[in-house]
């Protein structure tokens, strides 16, 4: 009898695992919904998924600022390397029911059209050189031009072929593959989910003249501001796990956000209805941003920010911003919550930026200084300090 050996089906490939890391570090507290992106995105890559449908329909409820947008700017930023390449429609422009919701305007979409039309025009561009290569042979052949002639001829046609060609690879991922985002659904006219029904059922989306798009190669992100109660003191409402739709689970939701998510559920059915629901792959609460949460963020930013000044071609300078000063930034931004990630870069701003570009055209630092950033305990402000004369200046 044959021996079998278990496989490990749990483990990322190397191709999952860096697109992994890489929305985790720029989406905070939110691993649940980066995860099971990342797994619908895997399973697109290894050709087994369903060639007619989107590789993920994702509904994103939770509050503002916490990361919804902010995953979709995450993969266009790791797939087109540009975090605008994505299409966002925002459901505001249809709350009212005599909206045509059955079509989307051009410029909502134009982003996935003009890239098919823009590949179609590239490809006709390059039909024509390989008639005009052939065109030149056959004036060569009957003598109407010499053997230089047409070699220099041909190598003009074989370098705009070349450069076409790079083209054409530049566009055939964004052809192949898109993001789009149906941005806050609760401001939409409730016709709009049977748009939705049938956009997610049959694959496609149309615009106001006709055209239309395969979404196959699509991932779908429908955002939507908090519909549920995400107190810490979970209500609970007597609707038991056995009776949750498991397709729309997470495979990896962890407590307390399960628990959430349980206990929620009734009140997101009676939001959105089921002939919705049941098209959706996943549901994901994007819970409010914890302290540790928000301390990667702002470690993120000043980072970001460090870069950003040894960039400078004409004013290179070096900070280090004490530990402190994050823990007063991350402490003042979570007295309101509610703002998210958002309040975090206005405090960052606040404290650090305006201060070092009122010094900046001060005249107190000059290119190639060293800054150090403290906190005044007492007057809750940042100090500055030059290290060559160790100057002091406040915000």
């Amino acid at each position: 009898m044959a021996e079998f050996k278990r496989l490990d089906s749990d483990s990322l490939g190397p191709d999952a695992q860096k697109l992994l890391d890489f929305l985790k570090s720029r989406v905070k507290g939110q691993n649940d919904a980066v995860k099971s992106l990342v797994k619908a995105i895997d399973l697109y890559n290894s050709g087994l998924h369903n060639p007619q449908k989107p590789i993920h329909i994702a509904l994103l409820i939770g509050p503002a600022a916490t990361g919804k947008t902010l995953l979709a700017r995450s993969l266009a930023e790791y797939w087109f390397g540009d975090s605008n390449a994505y299409t966002e429609i925002s459901c505001s422009h249809y709350n009212e029911e005599s909206a045509k919701l059955a079509n989307i305007n051009d410029h909502e979409i134009n982003y996935i059209i003009q890239n098919n039309q823009l590949l179609k025009e590239k490809i006709i561009e390059k039909q024509k050189l390989i008639i005009a290569s052939e065109e030149v042979r056959g004036k060569f052949q009957a003598g109407k031009i010499t053997g230089e002639e047409t070699s220099r001829e041909l190598e003009g046609i074989g370098q705009k072929a070349d450069e076409l060609t790079a083209e054409i690879r530049g566009v055939l991922p964004m052809v192949s593959k898109s993001i789009i985002v149906f941005d806050h659904l609760e401001w939409a006219d409730n016709g709009i989910n049977d748009y939705f029904c049938r956009l997610l059922e049959y694959g496609k989306i149309f615009d106001s003249n006709g055209n239309s798009v395969s979404l196959a190669g699509s991932v779908i992100f429908i955002t939507c501001f908090n519909v549920i109660n995400q107190s810490s003191e979970i209500k609970k409402i007597g609707f038991s796990s056995e009776e949750l739709d498991k397709n729309h689970v997470a495979d990896e939701i962890t407590p307390p956000e399960n628990e959430i998510y349980l206990n929620n559920w009734d009140q997101i059915k009676g939001f959105f209805p089921k002939k919705l629901l049941s098209r959706i792959d996943r549901t994901y609460i994007f819970r409010e941003l914890t302290k540790k949460a928000m301390t990667e963020i702002l470690s993120e930013e000043c980072r970001n920010f460090y870069d950003e000044l040894l960039g400078m071609a004409r004013f290179p300078i070096t900070m280090e911003i004490k530990k402190e000063v994050c823990d007063f930034i991350v402490k003042e931004s979570m007295d309101h919550p509610e703002f998210g990630a958002r309040l975090l870069k206005q405090k960052f701003d606040k404290y650090i930026r305006k201060p070092l570009g009122r010094l900046k055209n001060g005249g107190l630092i000059k290119s190639g200084d060293k800054i150090l950033v403290c906190l005044n305990k007492e007057k809750n402000r940042t100090v500055f300090f030059r290290e060559k004369d160790t100057e002091q200046s406040s915000s």
